[in-house]
């Protein structure tokens, strides 16, 4: 790679009884060309071959790696006047693919949460609750445990089991549908270490803005306004919860403006 190429990720797993060493970036020559280098190594992380680079669909810029969910890699390029691009790359079939739904995670964020904010660079602070500045935990089914929210968290998610409040027949989350709400998270092991995960992983994922809400606790409800992608700086599990999210630039998903 060297001169020619600059790096914005990389992610080391094991596939198929060896290593892949994946690293994204951008030409260094032509910057708004995004690059994706996969390097394979044997059980004892030895090179067995040349790198191989893969050119992004499209000419969006630099690629960071967002997170991997099996073979594979959801990759971004932000962009602060405009959603955040995002491609798929298949590690086994060494191929892009069109990336599906949204996986959402249970984190929902206030519009004033993320107003204002640079993508990439702007970091802020929110606490639990329904009020403007505030963030609020969600239950895409109705599961009001503890251990129903640690599983929402862990990769890649399960918004797929959303029922909408308004209409049970309803299981994708829209602009407009809202979803379930619940009480504070617990401080134990399971939560505590699925946000820890998320945090020192620096895995990037995509959470609903909410515009308005009612209830609160268990009865609460967020109203979608738009999507965001994040990454978890901080959090505590205290009474009341906080997160410190960074921002990655708006998602777009189905139902989205």
């Amino acid at each position: 790679m060297g001169r020619t190429f600059t790096p914005g990720g990389c992610w080391q797993g094991l596939l198929n009884n060896g290593y892949v060493l994946a690293v994204s970036g951008a030409s260094s020559i032509y910057p708004n060309q995004g690059l994706h280098s996969i390097l394979r190594m044997d059980l004892n992380q030895r090179l067995t071959g040349p790198s191989e680079l893969y050119q992004a669909p499209q000419q969006v810029g630099l690629l960071y790696i967002a997170q991997v969910d099996g073979p594979r890699i959801t990759l971004l390029a932000v962009h602060n006047s405009g959603p955040t691009t995002v491609f798929v790359f298949n590690l086994l079939t060494r191929s892009w693919e069109t990336p599906g739904p949204c996986r959402l995670y249970p984190l929902a964020l206030n519009t004033a949460v993320v107003q204002g904010l640079q993508a990439h660079f702007g970091v802020r602070a929110a606490t639990y609750g329904t009020g403007a500045g505030t963030f609020g935990w969600l239950t895409w089914a109705g599961d009001l445990g503890d251990g129903a929210l640690a599983h929402s968290l862990l990769p890649p998610g399960d918004s797929e089991t959303y029922i909408n409040p308004l209409n049970p027949a309803d299981h994708t989350v829209s602009v407009g549908d809202w979803v379930r709400g619940r009480a504070a998270g617990a401080n134990i092991p399971p939560v505590t270490e699925a946000l820890l995960q998320l945090k020192t992983g620096n895995t990037l994922f995509v959470v609903p803005v909410w515009d308005q809400s009612s209830g609160a606790g268990n009865t609460a409800q967020y109203r979608v306004s738009s999507y965001a992608w994040v990454g978890l700086a901080d959090y505590s599990v205290a009474n009341p919860n906080r997160v410190s999210i960074r921002y990655w630039g708006a998602a777009s998903c189905p139902g989205a403006p």
